[in-house]
Parts: C-alpha cells; structure tokens; sequence
C-alpha cells in the first residue's frame, strides 16, 4: 500500500517538512478528537478535523518513506 500523496504548500507537506514522527504523534496525543492546535487551524484554514486528517496523511507518508 503506498502512502497519500502529499501536496506542496498544504499543512500536510508542512508538517512532513518540518516534524518528525515523533512530533506530529505527540500533536495528535495532546488534543482529543474533535479539537486541534487554534495557531495551526487559524493559519492554514484548517478546521480541527481538517487538521488532524492533514497530520495522519503526513505520517503515513513519513512512515512510507523513512
């Protein structure tokens, strides 16, 4: 299974950028379903589920291509 495509200048390939694996768990661990980091959303214009999508699809990208 490959990994979700990541588009250039979206969160997602921000954060792929500029996180580790370690750095976007710990993000998804320290807000609950439903809620997210407000600087990020307010930011990108992103909403908290748009949010968390983003950091799972950069993970599993991150997680794809070590």
């Amino acid at each position: 299974m490959s990994a979700p495509r990541v588009t250039p200048h979206t969160f997602a390939y921000a954060c792929v950028e500029q996180n580790s694996i370690d750095e976007l768990e710990e993000a998804l661990a320290d807000y609950p379903v439903g809620e997210a980091d407000s600087g990020d959303c307010a930011s990108w214009g992103l909403t908290p589920a748009q949010w968390r999508g983003d950091i799972e699809i950069a993970l599993a990208h991150l997680r794809a291509n070590p």
